[in-house]
């Protein structure tokens, strides 16, 4: 009978941490993260790539949108970004 609440509690830890794995979702570059470390060094307008290559990935604008949702310099930068476009009308226009 003492075994039962060590297995519940091995059980629960085990969950834990399939939770976490399964959690982080995303596999490969983290380019927001690349994108913002970035932006911190040179500038939003000198980074664009990062967001190129994640533009590629399939369903890269609900992860973008995500992320703006929920990481605040992410979202600052980005927006910082467009600001700069806007300045300087470098915007791409699809015609």
């Amino acid at each position: 009978m003492k075994i039962v609440p060590v297995l519940l509690g091995g059980g629960l830890v085990a969950v834990a941490a399939l939770a976490t794995v399964a959690d982080r979702g995303e596999s490969g570059p983290d380019y927001a993260r690349q994108f913002v470390e970035c932006s911190d060094r040179l500038g939003p307008a000198a980074c664009g790539q990062f967001l190129d290559e994640w533009s590629r990935r399939p369903d890269a604008r609900r992860e973008i949108i995500n992320r703006f949702a929920r990481d605040k310099a992410f979202a600052l930068h980005l927006l910082a970004l467009s600001d700069a476009q806007i300045l300087t009308g470098s915007i791409r226009r699809d015609e």
